[in-house]
């Protein structure tokens, strides 16, 4: 029916909006240039043992400290009441002790899942799922409310034997809960607060996909919204399945712009994390950063490492390319606002390729790397006073951006669906095209960003236009004066544009290269994608420049200079 589909692409069109509108908010200053810390708390973690961990977290150079609440979000040390006062008093002397020692405390908490160790075996103990059923997601699909999701150890390999994973709707009373633990921390000088796993649902255990929420809440909201009916088949090529992708993506959204917004009225700096970033997982779990990027929170995409987590230094160039393209998405999206990025690594050789990629991308850092490793500590503390010389100059800097290369999520949903990841583009059509093109440019050295289309992108200094493969004609804005419109082909873009800058960059294509321009001169960083060989990279510029390394720096002025490609990166400050 003809007439029924082009309603449906306009009813995709309206959700594709951003969430419900909210006032500006301005992030203070502490956010951009983070350094953070990680601490597990328990409701037995004794006073002495807060007071060494904020001292030594002071003395390595930390800004904040995220704190979680036990492991992972349990049932009895946030649902429950008696389990939460008992939290809520650790946390409390936490935050006392951060705040004697100048130091910022996030929360972190996960917004749509809850954890209970034990309860898959003793099926007496209180659990997310037998004391809020009517909260939990329900699977999608005709004929009515599917079965509750909740997965167990028992069944699945990813958690421990005896945990419950209990997944939760978007439209349930948990986000009231959350509002009033939130209210509670805050009373007692939280600083901010970082939410997790807003997925629907966020694990995905066999080959065909689990698509939430399909409860009753869930259904008739969806109805209502769109005028479709509920009953479709989860076929990609449906267009109410279709309706149904973008509605859940400004559903997630919207729920957590409205977190966000409690948390700012209680003076919380609000972060989400998301691990979906420009991949077709966005799709998969229904949480999209191109809606997120016009609310008025912070963004903290959680990214995994190349290659594998322990040999990092044998990924291949192709799996650094993607990880940086994740980051430079994470950038664009962030816009001016605060990009916290959780990454990890095995050691700190491996933290030190992310760490320059990540400082120069959001000019913030988290490292993950074992505990109560002295090398570990002490590539902390350098990586975090690096942190502090480099961040203000990427603050005070934007990205080059001559060229733009378009995101669609229209065109992820309706060519990709579940298919791709992080570091695959197998199976896919626009996402192919999408990493295709992000690879040429930076093997060609090229400075870009990100734009998501179609809501009216800024397309203001730029010179050309990248449309990769599959991107609907409604998507394609209209150009600017003197901008040229670059296809991406089956060979990738046929003329890659090189733009004029005051300074050269001779590096191999393993390098990447990023330019920020700020009012005093330029930021240039140059990043290995992979463990180079003993090629050099060749610097020159006719005015004064500083080079920053991990182990220093060093300034010249007028001349070539030789840097070394076995270095992980280099930060060239250059002056006008």
């Amino acid at each position: 029916m003809p007439h029924r589909t082009s309603w449906v692409l306009l009813s995709i069109a309206a959700l594709a909006a951003p969430p419900l509108a909210a006032q500006e908010r301005v992030f203070p200053d502490w956010c951009h240039g983070a350094r953070i810390a990680d601490l597990v708390l328990s409701p037995d973690t004794p006073d002495r043992d807060l007071g060494e961990f904020v001292s030594d977290a002071r003395e390595d150079g930390a800004s904040v400290i995220l704190v979680h609440f036990e492991e992972e979000n349990f049932y009895g040390s946030l649902v429950d009441e008696g389990g939460w006062r008992r939290m809520l008093d650790r946390a409390g002397r936490l935050l006392e002790s951060a705040r004697r020692a100048g130091l910022r405390v996030a929360w972190y908490v996960n917004g749509l899942e809850v954890m209970t160790p034990g309860a898959a075996r003793d099926r007496e103990r209180p659990s997310l799922a037998r004391s809020h059923p009517d909260w939990l997601q329900r699977r999608a699909g005709r004929g009515g409310p599917g079965t509750p999701i909740v997965f167990t150890g028992l069944e699945y390999g990813w958690i421990a034997p005896d945990m419950e994973d209990a997944w939760i709707c978007p439209l349930s009373d948990y986000g009231e809960l959350l509002r009033a633990r939130l209210s509670e921390l805050a009373g007692r000088g939280l600083d901010a607060v970082w939410i997790d796993a807003c997925f629907l649902p966020g694990v995905q255990p066999g080959n065909e996909p689990i698509w939430g929420c399909g409860c009753e809440r869930c259904r008739v909201r969806f109805a209502r919204d769109t005028g479709l009916s509920p009953d479709f088949p989860l076929i990609f090529a449906d267009p109410a399945f279709q309706a149904w992708l973008a509605w859940r993506e400004q559903l997630v959204a919207s729920y957590l712009a409205g977190l966000a917004e409690h948390a700012w009225s209680l003076g919380v700096v609000p972060f989400y994390e998301s691990s979906t970033l420009d991949s077709p997982d966005a799709t998969l779990l229904g949480n999209d950063a191109t809606i997120l990027s016009a609310s008025p929170i912070g963004y903290a995409p959680e990214i995994d490492a190349p290659g594998e987590e322990e040999s990092m230094a044998r990924a291949s160039p192709e799996e650094w390319t993607a990880y940086l393209s994740m980051l430079l998405f994470a950038r664009d999206m962030a816009g001016e606002k605060p990009c916290w990025v959780l990454q990890y690594a095995g050691g700190p050789s491996d933290a030190e390729r992310e760490l320059g990629m990540t400082l120069a991308a959001t000019g913030n850092y988290f490292p993950v790397l074992g505990d109560d490793d002295p090398e570990a500590r002490k590539f902390s503390r350098e990586a975090f006073r690096l942190v502090r010389e480099v961040a203000p100059l990427v603050r005070a800097s934007r990205p080059l951006a001559p060229v733009a290369v378009l995101y669609s999520s229209r065109a992820r949903d309706l060519h990709d669906g579940a298919r791709g990841g992080q570091y695959s583009t197998k199976g896919t059509r626009f996402f192919r095209s999408y990493r295709a093109a992000v690879g040429q440019l930076v093997q060609a050295h090229v400075p870009f960003r990100i734009v998501s289309v179609p809501a009216g992108p800024d397309l203001s200094g730029v010179r050309a236009v990248v449309v990769p493969d599959g991107l609907p004609g409604g998507d394609v804005p209209a150009l600017p004066p003197g901008c040229e419109r670059l296809d991406v082909g089956p060979e990738g873009i046929a003329r890659i544009p090189v733009p004029e800058l005051p300074f050269s960059v001779e590096a191999p294509p393993s390098m990447a290269v990023l330019v920020r321009r700020g009012e005093g001169g330029w930021l240039v960083s140059v990043h290995a994608l992979a463990a180079a060989g003993p090629s050099t990279i060749r610097f020159s510029a006719p005015r004064r420049f500083r080079i920053r390394t991990l182990e220093g720096e060093r300034s010249g002025e007028g001349k070539v200079v030789e840097l070394a490609a076995s270095r992980p990166f280099h930060f060239v400050e250059v002056f006008d």
